[in-house]
């Protein structure tokens, strides 16, 4: 196994109920509870992340100890070793409230953990990097359906969106890099937009993605629409001001 890209999720219908609903924490639905609201936000988005980077760590390190063997045994020269790759689907979410706070404690978990398993790994001097990608908004057929065609938190979503397709450019360019990169990477935060500004690539449709790192998009989400129409794309908070509320950047 040489790549694994956990991205399955269940929680996006009853993440929208309560966001239609404008629920907070404590209110929740008659055949609710907060047990139920959590499993079915996060068992199977966050849970099963984590059982599958467990079982895909052993796989990518028992092939590759099998390859050092081959490798011992053989007369021929070895080509530096690829590293296995495990990303982790994100989401600003992470990093402030979006949604419900079991979205954003389920997100800031994934982070977490992508960062203590890098950790745990280098340790152990162990050739796997791991590491949280964050999409924006992404036209999922679910998510069109949900917003009818127009706009999920402040977003217009079909001019404020990513198609499903942009995630896996940036995931081919990436695991294409040199083992000394991709190691540099293992245990940090990468945004899907900022990646693919950085590497020229542009969406299905052909247009560059805005990062939501951008003040453009900041300011749609907050409802200044006349004033983001002003404002270039480029301009984006800095990382250094998202390190303080995360360091995995």
């Amino acid at each position: 196994l040489d790549i694994l890209v956990n991205n399955v999720y269940a929680g996006v219908d009853t993440l929208a109920e309560h966001y239609k609903q404008q629920r907070s924490y404590w209110e929740l639905g008659p055949d609710e509870s907060p047990g139920i609201l959590w499993d079915s936000v996060n068992r199977v988005g966050l849970r099963n992340h984590y059982i599958c980077s467990v079982l895909a760590t052993r796989m990518m390190l028992d092939y590759r100890n099998e390859l050092n063997q081959e490798v011992g045994d053989s007369s021929k020269p070895s080509e530096p070793q690829r590293p296995g790759l495990i990303f982790n689907i994100s989401s600003f979410g992470g990093l402030q409230h979006l949604f419900a706070v079991v979205y954003g404690v389920g997100k800031c978990a994934i982070d977490r953990m992508t960062a203590d398993m890098a950790v745990e790994l280098k340790e152990r001097n162990k050739s796997v990097v791991v590491m949280s990608i964050w999409p924006g908004l992404v036209r999922t057929e679910q998510i069109k359906r949900l917003a009818g065609g127009t706009e999920v938190t402040g977003l217009d979503i079909n001019t404020h969106s990513e198609s499903p397709e942009l995630t896996g450019r940036i995931i081919a360019v990436i695991a294409k890099e040199s083992q000394k990169d991709l190691m540099a990477r293992s245990g940090r935060t990468f945004i899907v937009a900022d990646v693919a500004n950085n590497f020229g690539i542009r969406d299905i449709d052909g247009r560059a993605p805005v990062s939501f790192r951008s003040y453009k998009m900041l300011l749609h989400m907050a409802g200044w629409k006349r004033l983001a129409a002003f404002v270039p794309a480029f301009l984006k908070v800095p990382y250094l001001l998202l390190k303080p509320a995360s360091p995995r950047f």
